[in-house]
């Protein structure tokens, strides 16, 4: 069967991401005929697709949708609202050819996807590196088929979970099917997985829905065969672990430092860390692997706002993971902060405004932070409390971005918020008169709550 897989059109100009979800989706259709089309890498993402679609003529087109919107207040902005016009565009330019949809995105409103998008034949729930080649021998009969939402007598119908695949069992993604000089332009990087699932409970957080709750680890040996073969093959040298969590469980997390140090691989990589997670040996193995920015979500800045979070850790655990990277020269880290959260107090500004000082006073290493609001999605312990005060109502689209934000403190979020996009702006800026171009992307109003751009019906 010939099968067009492509990335949703993001609807402005952004970094390009490599299309990860994909390349692991593809290297499972090996007795398919697959062509791989990113709109988000193209000039003219509409000709680039109606070329493809005259000259492959597939029998199957899936659409990955990645992200639902950018998850922050300083920048709200929906891809939603492209995706469905990508949809609309493809019903109209291809009526004949089934539309599959699946990613992340997707997963968490496939009902309200499908029931919107007519144009939507059949989506794929979770992980699909299993379920999709099996609906491709099953197109005429998808209810046989677990893991799959479909459409039966004008509802949509969706056949039960499947369990999630063991990674170690899974090829490597196939990268060659995609335009990769796309996507190694500085400063790009090349995602790898190590890992699917969380563990934790934070109250906001959709990736023990995505991924389950319980975290399946590929063997380090294999995690860095693939990073060699991206070093001698494509000449890659940085990498972004695309974990929820690197850094747990630890001893996965030392394994795979010390398997790149051995095979003395000459890269840079970054990833998502937990402070608790971190001691003096992980720490010294990430920077000698190659580990060059540690980047962090503590999220709460106290002790109560890190319990009222669910983050399972406490202030002084997180103070003591940032003494270690200060010990270790060029340890560079970032932090990401959420204010105004369920139960906050006034105080919480001058306990955030305390930390990032103390951070800045006495850590060299500490590069910034980043502060915004917590994005309301649906299936996490944060909608059944926000639906409960009545912060939003249990029927409340949420397929546009909207933000915890309550009065009163959101006069102090509309004031971080400006603070963050100035502080965005005036890098742009001073890159742009380094570089002597401008640099893309980005939209600088003030925007609150919901972004409501339209897509053309």
């Amino acid at each position: 069967m010939r099968v067009l897989l492509t990335s949703s059109w993001s609807g402005r100009q952004e970094r390009p991401i490599f299309p990860l979800g994909l390349a692991h989706l593809a290297s499972c259709l090996k007795k398919h005929q697959v062509i791989c089309v990113d709109v988000n890498v193209v000039r003219d993402p509409w000709s680039e697709l109606a070329n493809a679609i005259r000259d492959f003529q597939p029998e199957v087109i899936g659409i990955s949708l990645r992200n639902i919107d950018t998850t922050q207040a300083h920048d709200v902005f929906s891809y939603w609202l492209p995706f469905a016009k990508m949809v609309r565009w493809l019903g109209a330019q291809a009526p004949d050819i089934p539309v599959i949809v699946g990613g992340t995105g997707f997963s968490l409103f496939p009902e309200e996807i499908m029931r919107r998008l007519p144009e939507i034949e059949l989506g794929v729930y979770l992980e699909g590196e299993e379920s999709f080649p099996e609906l491709l021998d099953n197109l005429d009969n998808p209810h046989l088929v677990r893991g799959i939402f479909h459409r039966q007598n004008g509802e949509v119908i969706f056949t039960g979970l499947r369990p999630p695949p063991n990674l170690d069992d899974l090829p490597l993604p196939q990268r060659d099917v995609w335009d990769l000089p796309s996507y190694l332009k500085e400063p790009s990087q090349l995602g790898v997985q190590t890992k699917r699932g969380c563990c934790f409970g934070c109250i906001y957080c959709t990736y023990p829905l995505l991924s389950g709750k319980r975290v399946r680890v590929r063997r380090p040996q294999a995690v860095v065969d693939e990073i060699e073969s991206l070093v001698d093959r494509y000449g890659v040298r940085r990498i972004f672990f695309a974990d929820a969590i690197f850094s747990f469980p630890s001893d996965h997390a030392k394994a795979i430092c010390q398997e790149i140090i051995d095979r003395g691989l000459d890269i840079k990589w970054r990833g998502y860390w937990r402070e608790k997670d971190l001691d003096a040996e992980l720490a010294s193995l990430a920077h000698r692997s190659g580990c060059d920015r540690f980047q962090f979500s503590p999220d709460g800045f106290s002790d109560a706002s890190l319990e009222q979070l669910g983050k399972g850790m406490r202030l002084e655990e997180i103070k003591a993971a940032y003494s270690v990277l200060a010990r270790i020269k060029d340890a560079r880290f970032e932090t990401a902060f959420l204010f105004n959260y369920p139960g906050a107090r006034w105080n919480d500004l001058l306990d955030l405004v305390a930390l990032v000082l103390e951070l800045k006073i006495k850590n060299r290493n500490f590069l910034f932070p980043h502060v915004t609001n917590i994005r309301i999605y649906p299936h996490t312990e944060l909608h059944k409390l926000v639906t409960k005060e009545k912060y939003i109502r249990l029927d409340d689209d949420l397929l546009l971005p909207v933000f915890y934000d309550p009065f009163p403190l959101n006069m102090i979020s509309v004031l971080i918020r400006g603070l963050y996009r100035s502080a965005r702006m005036m890098g742009r800026l001073r890159r742009e008169v380094g570089q002597r171009r401008i640099i893309g992307g980005g939209r600088w109003g003030l925007r609150w709550v919901r972004h409501y751009d339209r897509v053309k019906e």
